[in-house]
């Protein structure tokens, strides 16, 4: 009897234990790859745009680098049509070096967009959130869309 009630909580708990970690987000090599490839662009994306005179080569060979051709497509359409008024990756119209020292990245399971990215806006003294997807292209992950 008593082999049969241990067997039985034994199996109660694995069950729980699995069911536990299934409701969990799971944060894999991949999700650590993704999340080191956001800090990588938006370290060098602020770091770039705070540089006075503004160099655009080096702006756009950032931007290759780590968002997916369809993304920088989109976001030149935009501009092209007048319907963006703030840096889409930023969600900003100007840069302030300072936001390095408040930039967050996480992952969650609670949106479409499976990443955010956020800073303190220190002129307006509020915090910035986007919410990114990322794909892996090849070896690489890449930033495939931005809200």
């Amino acid at each position: 009897m008593k082999s049969i009630l241990m067997s039985l909580l034994l199996i109660v708990g694995l069950m729980f234990v699995t069911n536990y970690s299934h409701a969990q987000p799971q944060s894999g090599p991949s999700d650590r790859q993704a999340l080191a490839m956001l800090k990588e662009f938006y370290t060098a994306y602020i770091t770039e745009l705070s540089k006075w005179p503004l160099n655009t080569k080096k702006l756009n060979e950032i931007k290759k680098k780590y968002c997916t051709v369809s993304l920088l497509n989109k976001i030149n359409a935009q501009l092209e049509s007048g319907k963006l008024d703030s840096d889409p990756l930023l969600q900003a119209q100007d840069v302030d070096i300072s936001w390095l020292k408040t930039l967050s990245f996480n992952r969650t399971v609670k949106r479409l967009n499976p990443y955010t990215v956020s800073y303190l806006d220190t002129a307006s003294n509020e915090k910035v959130i986007m919410y990114l997807t990322v794909i892996k292209q090849g070896e690489f992950f890449k930033i495939s869309s931005v809200q």
